[in-house]
Parts: C-alpha cells; sequence; structure tokens
C-alpha cells in the first residue's frame, strides 16, 4: 500500500497513488485507443486524431459521472452545510473517490454524442472506446490497491495472494482500509477488479478482429462486466462506501449493491442490444 506517493518539496503539497493511477490509465487508454484507430478506422489518416479529441470530451464523463454517481450515493457526505461546503466538498474527488459505473454511463452517453459530430460510425468507435476503456479500467484499479478503496472483506487468513492481502499494520496515512482492521487479512478484490478490466480489454481486443457486425464487442464486455462486477461485489468489505438495499425474499435477505443493481439492468440491455444489431446486419443491402 502506498496512498501517498510523494509530496512536492517546498510546497507540501501530497501526490496520491490514486490520483496518479488515473492519470496515467487514461493517458495508456487515449493511447491505445488512437491505436485502435489506426488499425481498424475507416479512415486511418485522420481517425486517430478524432479519437484522441473525442478522448478529452470521455475524460469529463469519467471524472464527472463517477463523482455525481458518488455524490448520489452519499449525499450524507456533501449536504448539510453551506453551498459553498457542499460544492467544495464535490470537487474534491480525492475525498470518497469516484463510482466506476457513474462513469461508465456518462462516457457511453457523451461519446454517442459526440461521435456524431466527429463523423464516426457509432458503434464502431463504440467498439474501440470499449476496449481502451477497460484497458484503461485496469490501470485505474492498481491506483485502488495502493490506497485500500474498494477493499474486500476479512477472510481466512491462509488464503494466498493474490486472492487475499494482508493489511499493513499499522495502516499508511490516507488509506480507506478501517483502523480496527489492521494486520488482517481480506479478500483481494482490488486485484480482482483489475484483472477483470484487463481480461475483458483482451477479450475485447481478441473479438474486435472477428466480430460480425459493428456493437458486437460493446454489448458483449458490457454484458460480461455487469455480470463479473456483480460477483465481485459479494467479496467486498466496505459496505457503508457503496449503497445497498436489503430485500427480503421469504426467510431470505438479499442485499442489492448499487453495482449489482445497474447491472441488472445492463445485463438485459446488452443481449436485447447485441439481439438488435445483430439482426440489422443481418438485413439485406437495400
Amino acid at each position: 500500500m502506498w496512498p501517498i506517493l510523494f509530496s512536492i518539496p517546498g510546497l507540501q503539497w501530497p501526490v496520491y497513488s490514486f490520483g496518479a493511477m488515473i492519470a496515467i490509465a487514461f493517458f495508456v487508454g487515449s493511447l491505445y485507443l488512437e491505436r485502435l484507430a489506426q488499425r481498424f478506422g475507416d479512415d486511418p489518416a485522420n481517425d486517430p486524431a478524432k479519437y484522441s479529441s473525442l478522448a478529452l470530451w470521455l475524460l469529463f464523463g469519467i471524472i464527472g459521472g463517477g463523482r455525481i454517481l458518488y455524490v448520489l450515493v452519499h449525499p450524507e457526505e456533501f449536504f448539510g452545510g453551506s453551498v459553498v461546503s457542499s460544492i467544495s466538498a464535490i470537487v474534491q474527488i480525492w475525498n470518497g473517490g469516484l463510482v466506476f459505473y457513474g462513469g461508465f454511463i456518462a462516457t457511453f452517453l457523451i461519446g454517442m454524442w459526440k461521435i456524431r459530430s466527429y463523423k464516426l460510425r457509432r458503434w464502431h468507435a463504440a467498439d474501440l472506446g470499449m476496449i481502451a476503456g477497460f484497458l484503461g479500467l485496469g490501470i485505474g484499479r492498481i491506483g485502488c490497491l495502493l490506497v485500500g478503496d474498494d477493499h474486500g472483506r476479512l477472510c481466512d487468513p491462509s488464503l494466498p495472494f493474490p486472492i487475499a492481502i494482508t493489511i499493513p499494520d499499522p495502516i499508511p496515512e490516507k488509506s480507506f482500509f478501517p483502523a480496527e482492521w489492521a494486520g488482517k487479512t481480506v479478500y483481494a478484490t482490488q486485484i480482482y477488479m483489475m484483472v477483470n478490466g484487463f481480461g475483458l480489454a483482451l477479450l475485447g481486443r481478441w473479438l474486435l478482429g472477428r466480430r460480425k457486425f459493428a456493437g458486437q464487442v460493446t454489448f458483449i464486455m458490457m454484458g460480461i462486466y455487469a455480470v463479473t462486477r456483480g460477483i465481485i461485489e459479494y467479496f467486498r468489505g466496505d459496505d457503508a462506501a457503496r449503497g445497498f438495499t436489503d430485500v427480503v425474499l421469504g426467510s431470505e435477505t438479499i442485499r442489492l449493491y448499487t453495482s449489482v443493481k445497474i447491472g441488472m439492468v445492463l445485463l438485459p440491455l446488452s443481449i436485447v442490444m447485441y439481439l438488435v444489431l445483430q439482426k440489422r446486419a443481418a438485413r439485406p443491402a437495400q
């Protein structure tokens, strides 16, 4: 764990590992998106520049959407004081962080809006962007591991790394691990999510050269992520940080986390859109 990478000499400004990894993730993801555009774009000479400009717009979605959903899940952290204090707390994204699905949804919507102005094929561009985005997600999750964010629940201390990790004792300053968990073992959910991101990026890249229609990669990846993220949620131990609803079914109580509920919408949506685009691609040209 390394929540603070270093402090800027003379200014005492800490550089947080989470923010640094988010910046690296965006930089690497953007470069890879340009590379995909060079190889798979309709206009290899001009498409890389278009996708590079598009990536800057997507950055607003990643940060803005991710922060908005975090605020919606945790309104008690931001409201109750003055308007100025609420706004100040909201813009300090290093306090509390971002929610992936918020950034994902906002980025998707912004991308669909801006693609038209760049004269790119909508679902083809979505396929390329999805692959680069999940590559960036895998890198960004390294930042979660470094700060102890999105941590797992307590587990058997005999479980090996990377299935589980042992929390440092003492816990580093600015860590998100509960103080009373120092020295204890938890599921390495940050690593699960990191591997999930990299794995989906590899799958998407493999599918890209084999797809039957534009959009196929997008909705396969989206559907798989809805399932894998939902599974990982039940290994996490930061319930208070995620938001949840307890649903009583007979004698059983099922806890539905925010990401699980969103995934329950995205999975059927992905299936429907996949079938719609598949049917559209199968129609004979007029």
